[in-house]
């Protein structure tokens, strides 16, 4: 592939994540993807990148980036068929959660994906114990600051401290 954002996103140890809002491809004009453009922008993301999936292949502003082993390997990762669309951030790591959180917290409000008569819980396991604070240029605590690593992941925090999770846990009601 052949996408000048993507390059440099993966030569300066960014991340690339996609998620697909099964079935809407029709349902979001250029228009409304500018503005989940400008949705995303809220988060800290650069832009949204995106390709709706056809018949014969991808529409869209970066689907002739694809050639055709990168759209094979493209919907087999993602699961995307036709009538799909497929928007991908990518940024920091921690720039593409924030922000592909919240776009799918919001899709999933736009499509009526959220079933309002539900009662749902959710536990909250393997959370970071720490993230990267760019204005600190440090690492700060993720959840809270009274949280200890998990045992397996001490040894971490000397090489990978971002990769260390903590010994806690949490439970969401009905977040969304």
């Amino acid at each position: 592939m052949d996408f000048k954002v993507f390059k440099d996103t993966v030569e300066n140890d960014g991340e690339i994540k996609a998620i697909v809002a099964k079935g809407a491809a029709e349902q979001y004009t250029r228009k409304d993807m500018d503005a989940l453009t400008e949705f995303v922008n809220i988060y800290g993301a650069k832009g949204l990148a995106w390709v709706k999936v056809v018949e014969d292949g991808l529409t869209g502003p970066i689907g002739r980036f694809f050639e055709t082993e990168n759209v094979e390997t493209l919907l087999t990762l993602t699961g995307a068929e036709a009538g799909d669309l497929v928007m991908f951030v990518a940024d920091k790591p921690n720039v593409v959660a924030q922000s592909l959180g919240a776009l799918r917290v919001k899709l999933a409000k736009e499509l009526g994906l959220i079933d309002e008569t539900k009662l749902n819980f959710l536990w909250v396991t393997d959370w970071p114990l720490l993230e990267y604070d760019e204005d600190a240029k440090r690492y700060v605590a993720a959840h809270h600051p009274f949280t200890s690593p998990k045992e397996a992941d001490i040894a971490k925090l000397g090489t990978a401290p971002e990769e260390a999770e903590a010994n806690a846990y949490d439970i969401v009601f009905k977040w969304l």
